[in-house]
């Protein structure tokens, strides 16, 4: 799965982005809804995000700073995981490996 899809899934960050690119503007447009589609079936998420972002005539390039710095990462971390399983499954494997192991007193 393309972390992409999980960027479409966060849909907060569309309008900090640009104003123009709304849920609606989005679906009327493109045909499907970030907000409640399951967004790991689309085969291509870069090519939706690059096309959501023309919507304000911007453009989606892998690595962008723009989009890292608009995402919502509270909304990534508590939200989002409920409706993407493999978001879910990462969070969880970054989670015990960023958790020191619990401390074990001698006798």
């Amino acid at each position: 799965m393309e972390v992409e899809a999980w960027f479409l899934s966060e849909v907060t960050h569309f309008e900090r982005i640009d104003p123009v690119i709304k849920i609606e503007a989005i679906r009327l447009s493109l045909g499907f809804d970030p907000s409640a589609d399951d967004l790991s079936l689309r085969p291509t998420p870069a090519i939706d995000l690059d096309a959501c972002y023309q919507l304000a005539n911007i453009r989606y390039e892998k690595g962008s700073v723009r989009t890292t710095n608009a995402l919502d990462y509270l909304e990534i971390f508590a939200v989002l995981p409920a409706r993407i399983p493999y978001l879910q499954k990462f969070i969880e494997l970054l989670d015990n490996f960023l958790t020191l192991p619990a401390p074990t007193f001698a006798d």
